[in-house]
């Protein structure tokens, strides 16, 4: 009786199930938001807000881009500035903020003492010059972030373009160089094969016959091989920086040759990157990807919209997990042992998703039991 009874307990345990879903809770990150996953033997339970969540020495943080305006009767300027904000204690420390345009701005005071400021809510007049930057935030990978940045400088119907990438140290706030990264040896060799690429790319569009390949020629020679213009990704198992030759150019509606990111090269790993690596996607022969949370793997691929669909690789087979507006760019396994300070994380987390309802109306939360109909799935608003 006691074997029977043995027996049929194993049987109703969730576990016994073949292919289900491992225990795990974990954070999948994409360009403008962020999924909180947790799975168990038959559930998942999803919450979406669009934060970008990142760890730093272990604590979780939300990185965000805020734009400055500051405005005049003859002039505007905006400036973009990078946050990073500990989700604990909810103290903001500026990451990065480009000085172009604030000295452009300082630039136009001294010139013009009396000018006023524009109140928040008056109209900005049209043709005046507009001197402004915006900022894309990359990957984060360790401790780094990389980011893109665009300058703009119009008067009128003319005007100037200017994009280049930094890596930004998240404690410190200073931008690397390829030697902060990596060995200074390493680095100088990483710099001169970057060289030998942009130069390849120039000949290669020298080669090509008619008038596209001379446009091609003409752009790419017209750029400058930047050394600080770079940020890193992950290449196979390995540290890999991808830099942009840029440089100012006049601003042309029927073309865009200001930029061109040249393959990326893979770096000799620094000691911390075997640990950085685990949050990053490892790119599959298939073209999907896969990401190492925890014990179990979770694989993504994507449709003809750039949608993730995102499974638990079990023993089963794949399980689905989630669905996610791609790229994913970083999976973070989450849990007292992994994520300081213990006991106040979680909190911290559910805090800032449910202010992250004032940025966006497209925060939900759901559950689904497999063993539910879809119809079933529970949604409500955070």
């Amino acid at each position: 009786m006691a074997a029977a009874l043995a027996l049929i307990v194993a049987g109703c345990s969730p576990t016994a199930r073949p292919g289900a879903r491992p225990e795990s809770e974990f954070l999948l990150v994409s360009d403008d938001s962020t999924a909180w996953v947790h799975t168990s033997a038959d559930t998942v339970v999803v919450q979406r807000a669009p934060l970008l969540v990142a760890t730093l020495a272990g604590r979780l943080i939300e990185v965000y881009v805020a734009d400055d305006a500051i405005d005049f009767d003859d002039a505007t300027f905006l400036v973009s500035r990078v946050f990073r904000r500990d989700l604990v204690s909810g103290d903001s420390t500026l990451v990065y903020a480009d000085s172009t345009v604030l000295r452009e701005a300082m630039a136009f005071v001294r010139a013009h003492p009396d000018a006023e400021r524009l109140e928040e809510d008056d109209p900005v007049p049209e043709g005046v010059r507009a001197f402004q930057s915006s900022i894309t935030p990359l990957d984060v990978v360790g401790g780094t972030i990389g980011l893109e940045v665009h300058l703009d400088r119009t008067v009128g119907e003319l005007g100037t373009h200017d994009t280049y990438r930094a890596t930004i140290d998240l404690q410190t706030g200073r931008r690397m160089a390829l030697s902060d990264v990596i060995a200074p040896a390493a680095a100088r060799r990483s710099l001169a094969m970057a060289h030998d690429n942009l130069a390849a790319s120039v000949a290669l569009a020298d080669r090509r016959d008619g008038p596209v390949g001379r446009a091609a020629s003409r752009a790419i020679s017209a750029l400058s091989f930047d050394s600080l213009s770079f940020s890193l990704s992950r290449s196979g198992d390995s540290l890999a920086a991808q830099f942009l030759a840029h440089d100012e150019q006049v601003i042309d509606e029927g073309r865009d040759t200001h930029r061109f990111a040249l393959e990326p090269i893979q770096l000799a790993p620094p000691l911390w990157w075997s640990a950085a690596r685990r949050v990053l996607p490892r790119q599959l022969p298939d073209s999907s990807v896969q990401f190492e949370v925890g014990r179990i793997a979770l694989d993504v691929t994507y449709d003809s919209q750039d949608v993730a669909q995102v499974a638990a690789h079990t023993t089963g087979g794949a399980r689905a997990v989630t669905r996610m507006r791609g790229p994913v760019r970083r999976a973070i396994a989450i849990g007292d042992s992994l994520i300081a300070p213990a006991g106040q994380w979680r909190r911290a987390l559910e805090r800032a998703f449910s202010e992250s309802g004032y940025y966006s109306d497209q925060v939900r939360a759901a559950s689904l039991r497999s063993r539910a109909r879809p119809t079933a799935a529970r949604q409500a608003a955070l």
